[in-house]
């Protein structure tokens, strides 16, 4: 099982960025449907393919982001900190 996600993160990168150096640096980030079970926490490789369709390969900087921005809805959580 591990291995078929590893495979899958790796093949695939990063949609945002395009990493792909290190697969434990991808996520897979839900972006439609229902999320029923974390990828990683799948029974088999059929859950997993059934969870993965609903998602998108992202890099662990880029998921952050994204689900700051455009999930979490307090003013203080979206702010952009200017360097």
């Amino acid at each position: 099982m591990l291995n078929f996600l590893i495979e899958c993160k790796m093949s695939m990168g990063c949609v945002e960025c395009g990493y792909k150096k290190h697969y434990s640096t991808l996520d897979f980030g839900h972006i439609s449907g229902v999320k029923n079970i974390n990828v990683s926490r799948s029974k088999s490789i059929a859950q997993a393919k059934k969870e993965i369709e609903k998602c998108e390969v992202v890099c662990a900087n880029c998921h952050r982001t994204y689900n700051r921005l455009y999930l979490c809805k307090s003013d203080i959580s979206n702010t952009v900190l200017e360097e």
